[in-house]
């Protein structure tokens, strides 16, 4: 699992609120009442839709900014990552400081949203993955793996990647020197398909498996005579993948397969077939839509 610092995105967006000048709560709870810093209440966050949880690790690091900043605040979660949520369940609540736990409402809220949204379409996808390699009576085959890209926003990586493997899938690669990936503009700036693979064969000090992109039936011909680890077929309609799935038998490779390029939930079983070992999927991290939370104070 990739290591996500909670802390550091509770922080970014208590700065980014400028939660210290926060004149609601600090009229609302008469900031001139010496009394006011130590007001107490208790809320709860519930789910307004039905999903899979991910980010315990920020009720923690809630807990940890709270007691730094001089604030009392209990946190108790009432589900696990990787748990099943539905429209009206308590996921979270909370005991102590108003002041801090009203300015931290929306940071944390939104972060949960987030994770959980990544994590509630990932399973999806797996799920109706698994279910329809069974069904194919492919299931002595390995069934191919659902991965995320790096198409997110800098610094939600790691989060992102997180939650991505809460709900069942993986990372295809974490940054840039976490594994060889010859893409299109790679290939031009090299000269051709098999300069690129045999430049970056040369050149592997830390023993990478070589993956490379292919875009037509010519390009994935190359590339076979090179002998990469993994092929990805990009942007290939189902059609192209089963007569690259044939050129690639041909040959007696033992390239693994990717696919990729426009996969969504509509689209993604029309690419099970045996030979295919992996389905990127990018909109997991670039549009997903967050889960629907809400932190409500009690009476």
């Amino acid at each position: 699992m990739p290591k996500v610092n909670y802390i550091a995105y509770l922080d970014a967006g208590l700065k980014e609120d400028h939660w210290r000048r926060d004149w609601t709560t600090l009229g609302v709870l008469n900031s001139q009442n010496k009394n006011s810093k130590n007001k107490k209440i208790q809320a709860k966050i519930i789910a307004k839709s039905t999903g899979i949880f991910a980010g315990n690790g920020f009720l923690k690091a809630s807990k940890q900014i709270a007691m730094r900043e001089g604030f009392v605040l209990r946190v108790k979660s009432q589900i696990k990552d990787g748990a099943c949520f539905f429209p009206g369940k308590v996921l979270v609540t909370f005991s102590g400081s108003a002041r801090f736990l009203l300015a931290l409402e929306r940071t944390l809220v939104n972060l949960l949203s987030y994770s959980s949204g990544i994590a509630t379409q990932t399973n999806k996808l797996v799920t109706k993955v698994k279910k329809k390699w069974k069904s194919l009576k492919l299931h002595l085959s390995i069934t191919p793996k659902i991965l995320a890209t790096r198409k997110n926003l800098p610094f939600y990586r790691s989060l992102a990647l997180y939650a991505v493997q809460v709900g069942g899938g993986f990372p295809h690669r974490q940054n840039l020197e976490g594994g060889i990936l010859i893409k299109e503009n790679h290939i031009y700036s090299a000269g051709s398909i098999k300069k690129a693979i045999s430049q970056a064969q040369k050149y592997n000090p830390k023993q990478l498996k070589i993956e490379t992109e292919v875009k037509t039936i010519k390009d994935l011909r190359d590339a076979l005579k090179l002998k990469p680890e993994i092929i990805l077929l990009d942007n290939f309609n189902p059609r192209m993948v089963k007569k690259a799935l044939i050129e690639i038998r041909k040959t007696n490779s033992y390239s693994l397969v990717e696919i990729s390029g426009g996969l969504s939930e509509e689209n993604i079983l029309k690419y099970l077939m045996k030979g295919v070992n992996f389905l990127s999927v990018g909109a997991l991290t670039h549009s997903v839509k967050s889960a629907d939370f809400s932190l409500l104070v009690e009476n």
